[in-house]
């Protein structure tokens, strides 16, 4: 399953961020492609990490790459199941304006 594959590249994500300050395009960039590949590839996957697994911190990180995903994948299941999760951490989505990436997504349905 890729559940333990996108928790992986969620916590690199999180290092990165971390040891470099957001400042490691690169590696930044490897970590996004990655996540969106996963992701793209295995809906059903996705969806239940989202629905089972996914943390606040996660949810966040996703916001970088869920207009990627839902461009590739269109599938408004999975845009449904990070919708419930920007109800489910509403401060979060709050101080990041996760809103925002949503709406994005949304116009690629």
């Amino acid at each position: 399953m890729i559940i333990d594959n996108i928790i992986s590249l969620l916590e690199e994500r999180e290092r990165i961020a971390t040891e470099t300050q957001d400042n490691w395009y690169d590696g930044i960039e490897h970590c996004n492609q990655e996540l969106v590949n996963l992701f793209a590839s295995n809906i059903s996957d996705g969806i239940t990490f989202l629905n089972e697994t996914c943390s606040a911190s996660q949810f966040v990180w996703l916001s970088e790459i869920i207009e990627d995903i839902i461009e590739i994948s269109h599938s408004k299941a999975f845009l449904d199941a990070y919708k419930t999760l920007s109800i489910k951490y509403a401060e979060e989505t709050s101080r990041y304006n996760i809103k925002s990436f949503i709406d994005d997504a949304e116009s690629n349905l």
